[in-house]
């Protein structure tokens, strides 16, 4: 299994200051013959000289790991609403895929939302020739960051928050240091030394215990209140700018950088394809229909051929032009 670095991207939100960055990977088995690849860039110059078909073969899923400037978003329901958002965007649509969420526990990953990429009845129909090398793909995974408008006051909360808690922690370091000293120190109390043999042993066995007590207490139950910061940072992943820019982003990577909505500033690193272009296979159900319908013409003229009549198809040409669907850089292995 080869992982293959994607290209980044950044889009800024002209509304707000919010900046949604990002970076990924696709884990793809690739033949021998197309040797060591790492970036996006080299699978397409590769995919198009030797014609390698890249397939959804199994269980293939779409990864996006969330983070809010820089800090891994632990709140459920905010990461059940930005997995909502993201199945709700129109892309799904366009490239006819179906998107549904896997609904394993997250693990350690509690910041990951995981897709399985589901594709209909008739593209999974269409399998390439047997003299087509085959890469099987299996996931891609992307990492995104929303840095806020607000970064630099949740990074100042952040750190007298932090100041605080040191501070609270040596208030109670002492604190405990004095009740040691008062518990077990007796020998230095005048008051303790005037009881009877008896009464010293009382006190020992009642502070003994109680100092038992202490430390076998369960703690609250009670759930800890949310921080400041952390409400900042769940009113921000869940603002209708974070939700325009997922859109956004979303069409850059499937379909590449297009004149896109006013709202939005878009600095591409757009050294490859985009996944749409990259792996047809997996990405662009329309582009398979498409293959699916040329290769029943094809199948129907050699089946006439045998009979002299000439097919119904005869005049039929397919275009499919870079403008509509962004594929035209693709060799097809398929023949006809």
């Amino acid at each position: 299994m080869s992982s293959i670095s994607l290209p980044t991207l950044s889009i800024k939100s002209k509304s707000d200051d919010t900046i949604l960055t990002s970076k990924g990977e696709l884990d793809i088995r690739l033949p021998g013959s197309c040797g060591i690849i790492e970036t996006a860039l080299e699978l397409e110059q590769v995919a198009g000289k030797a014609k390698v078909w890249i397939a959804k073969k199994g269980l293939c899923h779409f990864v996006v790991d969330f983070f809010i400037n820089g800090i891994p978003i632990s709140d459920a329901e905010t990461l059940h609403h930005l997995e909502t958002v993201i199945m709700r965007c129109d892309i799904w649509k366009r490239l006819e895929l179906g998107l549904v969420p896997v609904t394993e526990p997250r693990g350690e990953r509690t910041n990951r939302v995981t897709y399985s990429i589901q594709h209909p009845d008739l593209s999974s129909a269409l399998a390439p020739p047997d003299t087509a090398p085959v890469a099987c793909f299996r996931s891609v995974l992307y990492s995104i960051d929303v840095l806020t408008s607000q970064r630099r006051t949740i990074a100042t909360l952040d750190s007298e928050g932090a100041q605080r808690r040191s501070h609270g922690k040596k208030i109670k370091l002492c604190n405990d240091e004095k009740t040691a000293r008062i518990t077990w120190s007796g020998d230095e109390n005048e008051e303790y030394k005037s009881l009877a043999y008896a009464d010293r042993n009382a006190v020992d066995d009642f502070l003994g215990k109680l100092k038992t007590n202490f430390e076998t207490y369960p703690p609250s139950s009670v759930p800890k209140k949310r921080g400041k910061t952390e409400d900042i940072r769940t009113d921000a992943a869940c603002s209708p700018h974070v939700r325009v820019l997922l859109s956004t982003w979303l069409d850059c990577v499937f379909l590449g950088a297009r004149p896109c909505c006013k709202t939005v500033v878009l600095t591409p690193n757009m050294a490859s394809a985009p996944l749409s272009q990259m792996a047809p296979g997996v990405f662009d159900v329309p582009y398979l229909k498409l293959i699916f319908v040329v290769e029943r013409i094809c199948e129907t003229r050699i089946y006439l051929s045998h009979f002299n009549v000439s097919c119904p198809y005869e005049q039929c040409r397919v275009s499919y032009s870079a403008q509509e669907s962004g594929t035209s850089w693709y060799n097809d292995p398929r023949p006809g």
